[in-house]
C-alpha cells in the first residue's frame, strides 16, 4: 500500500478524534472499578485512572463487598480518587450481610471523606442461585437502604433499573414498583444494567475504530519513513551517484559524504603485495605536485575484484593535507624498501596478453622469456618469476625481436638488464 497525503490526513484525524466524538445523544461516560486487593493491584488501579482522567468522567463508581476488608478497601479507593484524581466519585453500598449501624457507620465515613454520591444496590448473596437473604438487623431491599440513606446526609443516590424484568421479580410490572419505590424512598437517578451494555458496546466500537486508526497512521508513517534516506553521520557530499526518480536496489550507492572533512585515499594492491600492508601501518601519499603527505592505513577491504586481482586499501589523510576529493595520487609504504629483481619497462614485451622479455644466451641468441611482473616505480617493472640476478636482457628495441635472433651488444651489460640491436 502506497500512502498518500490525503491518506495521512485522514489517518491522523481520526487519531485526533475524541473518543466518543459522534456518537448519537448528550452521552455521558462513568467508569467502574473494583477494590484492589493488594497494594501491586492498587498501584495498578492508579494508573487506570490517572488514564481515563482526561476522559473527564460524569463520574466514576468503586464496588462493594459484604467483607469487612472489601469495604475498607472501597472507601480508601474512592477517597483517593477524591482526593488525588479530583474526580467525582460514587460509592457502592448494598444490602448483604450489614447491619444497619454497619451501613451508617459505612456511609458517615463516606461523607466525612468527601463522597457526596451512593450507588444504593440490594446486592446478590455471592454464589449464583442462592436466593437474597437479608441480614436479620439490615435492610431488606434497595428501597430501605435509600431512605436510610436520607436520614444519614444529603447523598445523591443511584439506584439498579431493568428494562427487562429482574431474575428475581414476577413481571415487570412488578420492577415498575419497586423502581418507583426506591425513587420515592429519595433515589436521585436510575441506572440500567441494559443501557450500560449498550453504551459499553458503543465505546468499544468507538475505541476499535481509533486502534484501527491508530495502526493504519503507524502504518503509513512507516511506509513514508521509507522513502527517506538519512546520512550516517554530517560531512561533505562529494559525489552523487543515482539521480531522483530511479529505482535503486539494497545496497546501491547513493551519495559519497566527506565526513567532517576527513579524506581518504583507496588504493588497489595487487593480490601478491597484500602481506606488505597492515591496517594501521604508515604509508606515504604523493600527490600530483610531488608533495609526500604522512598517512594511515584505516582498512583493508576483505574481499578482492576478482577481474583484476586487486584489492581496495582505504587511507586516512591527516586534517589540513593540500590533496583535493577527486585527486590521483601515489601510496608509498614508509620503511617497505626491499631488494627486488628489475628491469626497465622497455624492456617488455607482450606476446597473446603475457610479459615476456628478451633473455640473451651463449652466442648472443635472443631467447622470448615469460616472466611475472609486479610492482612498477621510477620506470622499472619488478619481475617475481622468469629471470634470476644476473640474467642480462634486451632493455632496448626488444619489441623489433624474433624468438632465436642474434644481436650484438653495443653496451655493457648489467645484471637483470641488458641493451642489443637485432642483427
Amino acid at each position: 500500500m502506497n500512502a498518500s497525503y490525503d491518506q495521512l490526513r485522514e489517518a491522523r484525524t481520526a487519531l485526533d478524534t475524541p473518543l466518543f466524538a459522534g456518537l448519537p445523544g448528550d452521552i455521558n461516560v462513568s467508569f467502574e472499578f473494583f477494590p484492589p486487593k493488594t497494594d501491586a493491584l492498587m498501584v495498578q488501579l492508579w494508573d487506570v485512572v490517572e488514564t481515563l482522567a482526561p476522559f473527564a468522567p460524569h463520574f466514576v463508581s468503586v464496588t462493594y463487598g459484604a467483607g469487612g476488608s472489601t469495604r475498607d478497601r472501597t472507601h480508601g479507593t474512592v477517597a483517593r480518587i477524591i482526593k488525588d484524581a479530583k474526580l467525582p466519585a460514587a460509592a457502592h453500598l448494598t444490602c448483604v450481610d450489614a447491619t444497619k449501624a454497619e451501613i451508617r457507620e459505612v456511609a458517615e465515613s463516606y461523607w466525612e471523606a468527601g463522597v457526596r454520591h451512593i450507588v444504593a444496590l440490594r446486592g446478590d448473596m455471592g454464589a449464583p442461585g442462592v436466593p437474597f437473604t437479608p441480614h436479620p438487623e439490615g435492610y431488606a431491599n434497595a428501597a430501605e437502604l435509600v431512605a436510610g440513606l436520607k436520614t444519614i446526609a444529603p447523598f445523591e443516590i443511584s439506584v439498579a433499573a431493568y428494562p427487562e424484568s429482574h431474575p428475581d421479580s414476577p413481571s415487570q410490572q412488578a420492577d415498575i414498583d419497586n423502581l418507583k419505590r426506591k425513587l420515592d424512598a429519595g433515589a436521585t437517578r436510575a441506572i440500567s444494567q441494559q443501557t450500560a451494555d449498550t453504551r459499553k458496546t458503543t465505546v468499544k466500537t468507538a475505541r476499535a475504530k481509533r486502534d484501527a486508526a491508530k495502526a493504519a497512521l503507524a502504518q503509513l508513517q512507516a511506509q513514508l519513513a521509507q522513502t527517506e534516506v538519512r546520512a550516517p553521520a554530517g560531512g561533505l557530499v562529494s559525489a552523487r551517484s543515482v539521480d531522483v526518480g530511479q529505482v535503486v536496489s539494497l545496497g546501491t550507492e547513493l551519495v559519497r559524504i566527506i565526513r567532517d572533512n576527513r579524506l581518504q585515499v583507496d588504493a588497489r594492491v595487487p593480490e601478491g603485495d597484500l602481506a606488505l600492508v597492515k591496517e594501521g601501518g604508515e604509508v606515504e601519499v604523493t600527490g600530483p605536485d610531488g608533495t609526500a603527505t604522512p598517512a594511515t592505513i584505516r582498512q583493508i577491504a576483505p574481499v578482492l575484484d576478482a577481474t583484476t586481482r586487486l584489492v581496495v586499501v582505504h587511507i586516512d589523510l591527516p586534517q589540513g593535507t593540500a590533496l583535493k576529493s577527486g585527486m590521483f595520487a601515489r601510496v608509498g609504504l614508509k620503511g617497505a624498501a626491499d631488494r627486488a629483481l628489475a628491469v626497465p619497462r622497455s624492456a617488455l614485451v607482450w606476446r597473446t596478453g603475457k610479459a615476456h622479455v628478451f633473455l640473451l644466451a651463449e652466442g648472443r641468441t635472443a631467447v622470448l622469456t615469460p616472466v611475472e611482473t609486479g610492482r612498477q616505480a621510477d620506470g622499472h617493472v619488478e619481475i617475481r618469476a622468469g629471470l634470476s640476478a644476473g640474467d642480462v636482457v634486451v632493455t632496448r628495441g626488444a619489441g623489433l625481436l624474433s624468438n632465436g635472433d642474434h644481436v650484438q651488444v653495443v653496451a655493457s651489460a648489467t645484471p637483470a638488464s641488458g641493451e642489443g640491436t637485432p642483427r
